[in-house]
């Protein structure tokens, strides 16, 4: 009598080990699950991050921002004299410009009241990509007629693309 109650106090001992172990890997299971989710979550926002950064590069490049004549540059416009020598220049100086923009794919297209499309870099690493898309004026001094706050010439509505890759 005195064995049966030992070897019922014993299986109920190993049965709660059991049932503990089986917990604890469940909740390593879980855990597991949530910290990959999470370290997904941190690499898209590091992504999204870096396509904002190269955008922001590529707004402020001396080879695009619109000059007046007076000298004034204005942030929010690319030059289409200077966008039409800066997409040779950057296409044949990939290295030159790696280290500012990296594996990225940069083009501008009018929207209106043409559309053209130029690209001024690509330097493509994998499928992997996120694409941005900023809103911006191109300027033409070639055209006729005034641009508000650039100066004379051609006002046209564009987008700049930047299409950042990751591994």
């Amino acid at each position: 009598m005195a064995l049966r109650k030992s070897q019922m106090k014993m299986f109920e001992s190993v049965a709660v080990l059991i049932i503990f172990f089986i917990l604890l890997v469940f909740g390593f299971i879980f855990y597991g699950n949530v910290a990959k989710h999470r370290i997904r979550t941190d690499i898209q926002e590091a992504i999204q991050l870096q396509a904002i950064e190269v955008a922001q590069r590529v707004s402020f490049l001396p080879e695009l921002i619109c000059t007046s004549g007076e000298e004034i540059e204005n942030y929010d416009c690319i030059d289409l004299l200077k966008l039409d020598m800066a997409s040779q220049i950057m296409n044949e100086s990939k290295e030159s410009y790696h280290d500012i923009l990296g594996y990225t794919t940069i083009r501008v297209k009018e929207i209106y009241p043409s559309n053209r499309e130029w690209e001024l870099y690509s330097n493509p690493l994998g499928e992997n990509k996120l694409s941005s898309f900023i809103p911006t004026l191109l300027y033409d001094a070639r055209g006729s007629g005034s641009c508000s706050g650039v100066g004379r010439g051609r006002c046209s509505f564009g987008v700049l693309i930047v299409e950042v890759y990751s591994s």
